[in-house]
């Protein structure tokens, strides 16, 4: 590459790719240089493009989701709840807002384990304690009545872990 063409990249360079910038001096000075060959003088010579494929101000990334999009990872459902992208479960999401903030060291669960049912009777509030007595014991069924019965039994269990402690 001359001296001229070297020059010319110089003054071409900013905000354009590669393939739009061998184009140009291809063009210009009627040569076949290839985008890798323009690569190796943009780094030998340290020139750079600056910024290429930002956003203005104002405008999102094509895979920008608004507050209120749900996505299923590992079988759950999440909904994004702040920028940039905040996530919590569907279920959490929907009984925060029927009831109010969920405390530390609680978990809502789905009482008939389907984890498609967001119906407000669906959905319990329990203790992570007493969600691994659960567990352990076999409490957690399909059936919501039993469930509920598992967690009455789970947390006269745990009770009684803690006053015997």
């Amino acid at each position: 590459m001359t001296n001229e063409q070297i020059e010319y990249l110089k003054t071409i360079v900013q905000g354009r790719n590669v393939t739009e910038i061998t184009k140009m001096i291809n063009s210009k000075f009627n040569t076949t240089f290839k985008k890798s060959h323009i690569s190796y003088i943009k780094n030998k010579y340290n020139i750079r493009s600056g910024p290429i494929g930002t956003f203005e101000k104002g405008h999102a990334p094509l895979r920008y989701k608004p507050i209120g999009h749900e996505r299923i990872k590992n079988g759950h459902v999440y909904v994004k709840v702040a920028e940039p992208s905040e996530y919590i479960s569907k279920q959490r999401y929907i009984y925060e807002k029927e009831y109010g903030k969920i405390p530390d060291g609680y978990i809502v669960i789905f009482k008939d384990r389907n984890r498609r049912n967001f119906d407000l009777d669906n959905l319990m509030l329990v203790s992570k304690s007493e969600f691994l007595i659960m567990n352990d014991n076999h409490l957690y069924k399909e059936n919501a009545e039993l469930t509920e019965t598992g967690v009455l039994i789970a947390k006269v269990i745990d009770k009684t872990n803690k006053l015997s402690k």
